[in-house]
């Protein structure tokens, strides 16, 4: 750099300064792509599991709650409204249950076959317990729903409340490595910031030693020349 004019060197530092600053921002700025890209991933999938198994768990009570109304029924249109509403809850339960396969965690599709299991065979025993009231057999539709039909509606919920606990586990870490990419971030950044500074102060303190020197040079031989 000797044979540098004094303008080009301290441009160049400027230069150098401009350099690290880029740098640090291009590694800022990857840092923190990867913390969006974790919080994204646990609201888009891990909130989305525990709201839909929550949504379940909802309409499944909901269900068992319309088959008692069911049996308790004074008429059998009264029975038709019911009815058409456990109908619907059962289409929107297994609607449901088809969108959370599609986004489960590993540990998750195991307890969504057992549920499955339950839950089919407790709309299996509702059927059973709609033919008696209907057929004006109250006490077998009551013994039905109170035994068999309560046991099956425990085991669904039970699972059911494990996905939605699962979530609500698997949302703490996703939140908890997010937390750990921040702080990974933050050292990444000011190791980055304090080694291009150190190197930018170095080098600028180089150019500048060069331009004193020059001038050193330069005063002495106008003092030779005087």
């Amino acid at each position: 750099m000797r044979g540098l004019t004094v303008r080009v060197k301290l441009l160049s530092v400027v230069g150098l300064m401009g350099a690290v600053a880029c740098g640090l921002a291009f590694v800022g700025w990857r840092s923190m792509a990867s913390i969006e890209h974790r919080l994204e991933y646990m609201v888009e999938y891990a909130n989305q599991r525990q709201v839909l198994a929550a949504g379940i768990q909802q309409k499944l009570t909901s269900l068992h709650r319309y088959e008692k109304n069911y049996i308790l029924a004074e008429s059998n249109a009264e029975r038709d409204d019911f009815g058409a509403r456990i109908t619907e809850l059962d289409k929107l339960i297994h609607d449901s249950v088809e969108k959370l396969e599609a986004i489960a965690a590993e540990g998750d599709r195991a307890r969504l076959d057992s549920f499955l299991s339950s839950f089919e065979r407790f709309m299996e025993v509702d059927q059973e317990v709609r033919i008696s009231a209907r057929e004006g057999n109250i006490p077998h539709a009551r013994e039905l729903s109170h035994n068999e039909g309560r046991e099956l509606y425990n085991a669904a919920d039970t699972v059911m409340a494990e996905i939605v606990a699962a979530a609500g586990k698997h949302m703490q870490e996703d939140k908890a490595a997010a937390t750990a990419s921040y702080k990974k971030a933050v050292i990444v950044l000011v190791s980055s910031a304090a080694a291009g500074i150190a190197v930018a102060i170095t080098l600028a303190m180089m150019v500048v030693g060069q331009i004193v020197a020059g001038l050193a040079r330069a005063t002495a031989r106008m003092r030779d020349i005087a």
